[in-house]
């Protein structure tokens, strides 16, 4: 109803954000190379370059300019961005049909034409014995081979997750994931999904979806826009497209003094050692895979990857861009509330009538634009004089806005938003020194994302990719198509710069 108060609400936060955003993708998502491996004379010539290359790949494989945007958003909005990069293993099954009868060195030969076969089942193959020549003067037997052979060639990839802020846990006492003693996130998998991964079925079926965090907070906001969150609740599900609640946690833990079930009845018997262990858990329980064995393992680090764009010193939360521009958004929204209900007031004022002389009092509560309002006398009706703007409104307004760049550290020339600048008749030169100088503080926090996330995530790329990645990959190095190999690299070329 446009007769009521407004409820505008001042664009500040996303104004700051969005152009941020920008300025971020502009550095990081051009064609430029923000970081780069470093080359050392005790590494191979070419393996730096390499490294990089296999890096812009496994990124561009997640959807890098979706993560990095994401990222961002999260940082600016939600305090921190957090990622998991982990190896995900996947064998995908082929089945091959061999009509005509083949020696077992002619399938390999041809089983040989796939890429990445790491394990060949044969078992359903008709095994054909048949006399044949198998030397000067000289017939044998000779085993034959026809039929279905399956391969499993290997599709593993290194995937990264991007974690939700609301739920991704960590030690609160360290300022530094590295540093502390435990960190977890919780997921929603769907059933199906976690079959997949190789979970035992039967334990899956028997997990169900935490719905307390249906009415979370950040996430309830998130949605709020378009009221997904109340209107995911009515969607009904199949048995194995229900989500369920699924956690990943890495603790420092003496497992000797911990009763882990082994899903026979027994207890699992671990080293009596301080380490720090993967344990993947859902339902209260421990996962436990196809074969019996649970998810724990031992690990080497923990591997979660975070930013904040304000840090604060021995303390696990910093600040956002919108916990710093909110003050300005609430006090320039009430500010313009007031500036639009006054300009509606004047346009369509209170009117003062007596009573018994309004034929019909509709046309006062109506109040329609060139409407005539009936009488019995001239003069029952008359508008209630309404209070003039404050010739200081406006100026506060500047003022609120010039406070924003403040808090922000980008100004409105630096956004590309300010055209005075060319009205003043200004030098190109002169423009664009005035520029860069509005954006001197993103580009020192983009800088900053750049030492203190991505080069840490590249690393940590490369670590896993020499753990795990076991085949060659075809990437661009300096212009040229050339076949790399992760297992093939030396572990001591892992320093980078910003480029």
């Amino acid at each position: 109803d446009v007769y009521k108060r407004q409820h505008y609400i001042s664009p500040d936060v996303m104004d700051s954000v969005e152009s941020k955003k920008a300025l971020f993708r502009e550095t990081f998502l051009s064609n430029r190379q923000a970081v780069m491996f470093d080359a050392d004379s005790s590494a191979p010539t070419g393996e730096a370059d390499a490294k990089t290359a296999y890096v812009n790949s496994v990124l561009d494989d997640n959807d890098k300019a979706r993560l990095f945007s994401d990222c961002w958003m999260d940082a600016f909005i939600a305090k921190r961005c957090v990622v998991l990069p982990e190896w995900a293993e996947d064998y995908v099954p082929t089945t091959l049909t061999i009509d005509q009868p083949v020696d077992e060195q002619t399938l390999y030969q041809i089983i040989s034409q796939h890429e990445d076969v790491v394990h060949v089942d044969t078992s359903q193959m008709e095994i054909i014995q048949q006399m044949a020549i198998i030397g000067p003067n000289q017939v044998g037997p000779v085993t034959l081979l026809a039929g279905p052979v399956t391969i499993y060639q290997d599709e593993s990839k290194l995937e990264i997750t991007l974690c939700k802020p609301e739920r991704y846990y960590r030690d609160p006492m360290v300022a530094d994931v590295k540093d502390g003693m435990w960190a977890g996130v919780m997921m929603d998998i769907p059933r199906g999904t976690l079959k997949e991964m190789g979970y035992d079925p039967e334990q899956v079926d028997g997990l169900a979806n935490d719905y307390r965090w249906r009415t979370d907070e950040i996430d309830y906001a998130r949605k709020a826009h378009d009221q997904s969150h109340s209107t995911q609740k009515q969607v009904s599900r199949s048995d194995d497209t229900e989500n369920i609640t699924f956690y990943k946690t890495w603790s420092w833990l003496n497992l000797a003094d911990e009763t882990v079930d082994d899903g026979n009845g027994g207890v699992i018997d671990f080293p009596d050692e301080f380490k720090l262990w993967e344990i993947h858990w859902a339902g209260g329980e421990v996962m436990r895979y196809e074969d019996g064995n649970v998810a724990i393992r031992e690990a080497s680090e923990i591997p979660f990857i975070e930013w904040c764009e304000y840090r604060l010193p021995h303390a696990e939360h910093g600040m956002a861009d919108a916990d710093i521009m909110a003050h300005s958004q609430k006090t320039s929204s009430v500010l313009k509330r007031l500036v639009i209900d006054n300009q509606q007031m004047r346009n369509t004022s209170r009117m003062e009538a007596v009573q018994q002389n309004l034929l019909n009092p509709r046309d006062l509560l109506d109040n329609e634009i060139g409407g005539v309002v009936w009488t019995e006398q001239i003069g029952s009706v008359a508008p209630i004089p309404t209070p003039e703007l404050s010739p200081m409104t406006m100026g506060v307004l500047q003022m609120l806005d010039m406070d924003g760049e403040k808090r922000s550290g980008l100004s409105s020339l630096g956004k590309g938003m300010n055209s005075d600048v060319l009205r003043a008749q200004n030098a190109a030169d002169m423009v664009e020194r005035l520029t860069n100088a509005g954006t001197r503080r993103p580009i020192q926090a983009a800088r900053d994302w750049a030492e203190s996330f991505l080069i840490p995530l590249c690393q940590k790329i490369v670590k896993i990719a020499m753990e795990n990645d076991k085949r060659s990959r075809r990437v661009e190095v300096s212009g040229q198509i050339v076949m790399i190999n992760p297992q093939q690299w030396s572990d001591k070329l892992l320093s980078m710069s910003v480029a």
